[in-house]
């Protein structure tokens, strides 16, 4: 019990670790894909690019001239499986390529598609603390010790002192 308070603060400070360590070093050039996730009641790709330019092979754009080049679904090490509201809305640095399409829609006359992008590697550009990408149950543990391990290292000061 005597380090318990050590314990306490390790965990503590793990939760609000970032989410992706190397968001720390990594600095965004110009020519970096950048998306955000997207949410819609509609079919549609589940990111959006927020910076960069998405590289099309050039045999996907001689089938599909009116691909999308904002919008995007991802495959491989997507960050948004599973899904994480925190990391949903957060503006993700992305290496990858373009595989192939996706379907969004589709009329008699025509197709709507964007591109299938695999994920290689991702990683927040900005910080997002480790807590907020576990699940409920975990969050919700994490949360409620703060202010518990707080009182019983509190409590347990106290009752040293009236020891002595």
């Amino acid at each position: 019990m005597k380090y318990a308070w050590l314990i306490w603060i390790l965990i503590l400070l793990y939760g609000f670790t970032p989410a992706t360590i190397n968001s720390l070093w990594t600095r965004p050039t110009e020519t970096d894909l950048i998306i955000t996730g997207q949410e819609c009641g509609c079919p549609c790709p589940e990111a959006r690019v927020v910076k960069g330019e998405i590289e099309i092979p050039q045999f996907i754009l001689d089938k599909h001239p009116k691909i999308h080049r904002q919008e995007l679904t991802l495959t491989g090490n997507s960050p948004f499986d599973p899904y994480n509201y925190e990391i949903g809305h957060s503006e993700i640095l992305i290496e990858g390529e373009v595989v192939g399409i996706d379907t969004i829609l589709c009329s008699p006359t025509d197709c709507e598609v964007a591109p299938k992008f695999e994920v290689k590697k991702w990683t927040l550009t900005s910080y997002s603390a480790r807590f907020w990408t576990w699940n409920k149950t975990a969050g919700i543990s994490y949360l409620l010790g703060i202010p518990i391990g707080f009182l019983g290292l509190l409590a347990m000061t106290i009752v040293r002192k009236k020891k002595k």
